[in-house]
């Protein structure tokens, strides 16, 4: 149960990745076995539950709001954004198949996360912005890794991050 803003903001974008059932728009079907908000180095992760998905929390400027910006007080933003990263861990298979199973895995995502730029808490989350996608293959385990970056914009209060 999240007690923070941040472990929120954490929970909620995760909880996008329950939209991705393989209906209408989305490509891939997962189960709440495949993700979580916690990170998972790949050794932690079973290949039969692959595609998986999980949260790795990155650097944040904020900067205080003024009266004009926000007006129930001593707010404070973060003003680029919480840089959070969506990590995917796919299975390798034939190049052919990795490029497909890799854009549609991305397509997923970001549609997923962009539906509800606010991730469902308008009051303090302003905006959800695409920042960087970098797929690579971890030669090692033979495992591909799609980290998708996210920069998410809240206001919180100094009592209340």
């Amino acid at each position: 149960m999240a007690t923070t803003k941040r472990e929120t903001i954490l929970d909620a974008l995760i909880a996008c990745m329950a939209s991705i059932d393989g209906t209408g728009v989305y490509h891939n079907t997962l189960s709440s076995g495949q993700y979580t908000s916690a990170f998972k180095d790949i050794a932690q992760v079973d290949v039969a539950n692959m595609p998986f998905i999980c949260l790795f929390p990155g650097p944040s400027n904020y900067v205080p709001l003024t009266n004009t910006e926000y007006t129930s007080g001593e707010s404070i933003q973060s003003l680029d954004g919480w840089l959070i990263s969506i990590v995917a861990y796919v299975q390798k298979n034939t190049d052919a198949q990795n490029k497909h199973q890799m854009e549609e895995l991305i397509a997923d995502i970001v549609t997923a996360v962009q539906t509800d730029p606010h991730l469902g808490y308008p009051a303090y989350i302003q905006n959800t912005t695409l920042k960087t996608i970098m797929p690579f293959l971890d030669i090692h385990e033979n495992i591909i890794v799609i980290q998708i970056t996210f920069a998410v914009k809240y206001d919180f209060t100094r009592t209340v991050l």
